[in-house]
Order: C-alpha cells, then structure tokens, then sequence
C-alpha cells in the first residue's frame, strides 16, 4: 500500500508541473505537425509554379500559331472582299472591251453603219469539276450539248444597204473575240425616202472560267 506523506501544497504543485509538461508536449507535436503540413505545402506550390512556368512555355508556340491563325484568317477575308469586288467589277471591264471592238468593227463603215442598241447576256456560273470519283461526260455528249461558258451579245441597228451590214458582220468576225456570228436579220425600212435597212446580230463570246 502506497502513502503519499507529501504535503498537499507541494502535491498541488507536482500534478500542475505535470499538467502543464503534458501540455507542452502536446504544444510541440501540434507545432511539429504545423511545421510539416506548412513545409509540404510550400514544396507543392513550389512544384506548382515550376509546372505552370513549363507549360506556360510550352503553350507559347501554340499561342503564336493561334495569333498567325487568326492573321491569316483576315488575310483570306480581305483576299475573297478583293475577289468579290473583282467579279462585281468583271461584267462592266467585259462592257469596256466590248465596246472598243464594237467602234473598231464599225469604224470602215462609218456613217453607213449605226449600232442603235446592243444586250449582254452572261453565262451562268461554271459549275464545279466534279469529284475523281464521278464519271465526266464524253467528248460527244460536250459536243452535244450548248457550251455553259458562251455569253450572247445582241445588235441592233440600222445600215444604208446590205453590203455595210455584210462588211460589219465580216469585221466582227475577224476581231478573234466572238466564237460566233450570226446575221438574224436584215429589213428595209418601210416608208423611208433614203434607202437604209434594219439588222439585228447575234455574237457569241467565250467566258472565261
């Protein structure tokens, strides 16, 4: 049997030493602890930052190859506005040239031969080629059918006899522009004192693709 003959001041002493040396002890493992937890989190953004400057660097090709996307992608934009405003423009330059061949074929014939009226009619656009896998029409069934790529160029106007609108249709033909040249018709004037006569000529061009 054990008997504590310590006074009990100096007992209450002993247990508060214990008391606070368990609660010491206690204090340095959390402590410890907070040190450790804190060390690795600091490895780990440590690593973190390290993992995000590497893929920051790797992505910077990527990011450059984007930004050259996007620069092509406006110079596709602006190229197919030009192409746009090309086609646009493309009928009246046609108009332009037409008009220089006309006044040079009717330029023998000048003050015998008038061009009163004259219409253009544009082809429908050229469909496209068809895929390697698709039979393409033969050269019979081409010659057959009516090209896709002639525009029709009508004439009207009047001439003092037969043989003008004969050396203007003759001048026509020899321009090397038209692929084609009909005389549709040729009428005298009724109820003119002069003798002049009506024409009306039908001219094919080969449009260009």
């Amino acid at each position: 049997m054990y008997i504590n003959l310590l006074p009990n001041e100096i007992r209450g002493k002993i247990q508060f030493r214990a008391i606070v040396r368990n609660w010491a002890k206690l204090w340095v493992f959390i402590g410890a602890w907070m040190i450790v937890s804190v060390s690795w989190e600091i490895v780990a953004l440590r690593a973190a930052r390290e993992r995000a400057a590497t893929l920051t660097a790797q992505c910077q090709p990527v990011c450059a190859l984007q930004d050259e996307t996007q620069e092509q992608r406006r110079r596709v934009l602006a190229l197919n506005a030009e192409r746009t405003m090309l086609e646009r423009l493309q009928p009246t330059d046609h108009l332009i040239d037409l008009l220089g061949v006309l006044s040079r074929a009717v330029q023998p014939g000048a003050g015998k031969l008038q061009v009163q009226r004259f219409s253009l009619l544009m082809p429908p656009r050229t469909p496209p080629s068809p895929s390697p896998g698709i039979n393409r029409p033969t050269n019979d069934a081409i010659k057959a059918s009516p090209s896709q790529n002639l525009a029709s160029l009508s004439l009207q106007g009047v001439a003092s006899d037969d043989s003008n609108v004969a050396q203007f249709v003759s001048a026509l033909r020899h321009t090397a522009v038209f692929e084609q040249v009909d005389l549709k018709s040729s009428t005298q004037l009724s109820g003119s004192d002069l003798a002049s006569r009506t024409y009306q000529i039908e001219c094919r061009i080969e449009e260009q693709p």
